[in-house]
């Protein structure tokens, strides 16, 4: 099942209802890496991002099998780390778990970038080369990503 997560993240019920299926795996898709590009990419309340992240939250506790999935195009190698470690602070798994999105640059997609003044950086998905991150609890992410 794919969601933006904000449903589950508002009301932990949809997350207690998905722990009665063990064959379901819920892909969050997370639209930038915090609440201000969650606004500026998606164009909703800078809270919404929160929502995702307590999504991911409410459906490890509640033992769904879930993982993230990040738009990496428009996101720097420090932002990123910085939301692994959010992802890590609710669970290091979801954080070993993240799939990277990459966007797809259609006419229109190209048009809407310039539009708004987002900046695409292409060169992070190559660059970013799966770095270590060290987590205040000592333990090491050797992955950025896990494609899926």
């Amino acid at each position: 099942m794919e969601t933006n997560g904000i449903l589950i993240g508002h009301d932990r019920n949809y997350a207690e209802e998905l722990s009665k299926h063990p064959f379901v795996n819920v892909r969050v898709s997370l639209k930038g890496y915090n609440e201000e590009k969650f606004a500026k990419l998606t164009g909703a309340k800078p809270e919404g991002f929160r929502l995702q992240l307590k999504a991911l939250e409410n459906l490890s506790e509640n033992g769904v099998d879930c993982h993230p999935a990040v738009m990496v195009s428009f996101s720097s190698k420090r932002s990123l780390r910085n939301l692994i470690r959010r992802i890590a602070e609710i669970d290091l798994k979801l954080a070993e778990q993240i799939e990277k999105e990459e966007l797809i640059l259609y006419p229109k997609v190209k048009e809407n970038i310039r539009k708004y003044g987002l900046r695409y950086l292409r060169t992070v998905v190559s660059r970013f080369g799966m770095p270590s991150l060290g987590l205040s609890s000592g333990l090491i992410i050797p992955a950025m990503v896990r494609l899926r």
